[in-house]
């Protein structure tokens, strides 16, 4: 936790209070004022925001980049319909970028699997109801993974590689515990759990995922070049 601390402090000043700026004004809103239309936009500016820092703080991280705009797009499409299929195929695509940046996976194979995940999600859309939850399975085997991954960076990494691998691994557990909240509230709505437990869910899926984006977002494996002076 020191380390990350330390880490933490060495971010650019107007970012740390960016992120806890809209962290505690969607918290604190959705908490006291559960309906209000700035919440929504409050959270997608979060997200959207990431994705502008990903870019420029780490800019040739190119698979990052563009895991974290499929976040965005994802996030967008499920405040329109919080079950649409396309949104969820989006968020398994954003998935397998993290995937493939830290398993180092080829970009011939990227393509390959790409298109694949792509393939099996027009066949699930001919499942009606079914279909999310086989496209969920998809997005949850990458999210699993992705764990697995960021936990053996974490524990292989030594000196300074170990800040990026932290927030991998810290990342990945927060957003699996937004994505347990997230699956709460959808057998709420079903009602095969309680109803009243789904706007817990519902607050809890965003107080996890916010900071996981956050972490994530600052989990780079790509070294910046150095060029070398004349």
């Amino acid at each position: 936790m020191n380390r990350l601390l330390a880490y933490y402090r060495q971010i650019d000043k107007i970012w740390r209070l960016i992120w806890l700026f809209i962290f505690a004004g969607f918290v604190t809103l959705d908490a006291f004022f559960p309906g209000f239309f700035g919440i929504t936009f409050l959270k997608l500016l979060g997200i959207g925001l990431c994705l502008v820092y990903v870019i420029q703080k780490h800019r040739e991280d190119y698979l990052l980049q563009l895991a974290f705009a499929a976040t965005f797009v994802a996030d967008l499409l499920l405040a329109v319909n919080n079950t649409s299929l396309f949104g969820v195929y989006v968020f398994a695509i954003a998935q397998f970028l993290h995937f493939s940046r830290l398993s180092k996976l080829k970009p011939r194979y990227i393509g390959l699997i790409g298109a694949s995940i792509s393939v099996f999600f027009l066949a699930t859309a001919a499942f009606g109801a079914y279909s999310i939850i086989l496209m969920g399975a998809i997005y949850a085997f990458f999210l699993i993974s992705n764990l697995v991954l960021a936990f053996s960076w974490y524990k292989s990494a030594r000196g300074q590689k170990k800040n990026p691998a932290f927030c991998a691994l810290a990342g990945f557990i927060f957003f699996a515990c937004c994505d347990l909240c997230v699956t709460g509230s959808f057998f709420s709505g079903l009602h095969a759990m309680p109803f009243f437990f789904k706007r817990l869910f519902d607050f809890f899926a965003w107080v996890f995922y916010y900071p996981s984006q956050v972490l994530i977002s600052n989990s780079s494996k790509v070294t910046k070049k150095v060029v070398p002076e004349i």
